[in-house]
């Protein structure tokens, strides 16, 4: 095929900083407006329910169960179905990122 010496077959590689992997897969890259916490985080949207504290020193309180639960006792032996989360769960970054070494064992 008469083609130049400097013709080069294939996809070119990507420039730095255009990388992409699995964290900007799922999460992609969200504007400054999303990631902004919604003005109804912790306060109840149930129709019908008081959205009003009773007492003062409960006005900054967030309501409801937290996710992590340091408030009851771990288990000794954790089933599969048990989706309590006692905080000794793998970080997000952990999972997204693994060490390059994690997939034999070697943390």
């Amino acid at each position: 095929m008469p083609v130049s010496e400097d013709m080069v077959f294939g996809v070119p590689s990507l420039k730095k900083g255009q990388e992409w992997n699995a964290a900007k897969c799922l999460m992609g890259e969200p504007s400054l407006k999303e990631l902004v916490p919604d003005a109804d985080l912790g306060k109840c949207t149930r129709p019908g329910s008081r959205n009003m504290v009773r007492r003062p020193q409960d006005v900054d309180r967030a309501f409801g169960c937290p996710s992590v639960r340091t408030d009851i006792p771990m288990k000794s032996f954790k089933s599969v179905a048990n989706y309590v989360n006692y905080g000794d769960e793998p970080e997000a970054i952990d999972i997204l990122f693994p060490a390059s070494n994690a997939e034999i064992g070697i943390q």
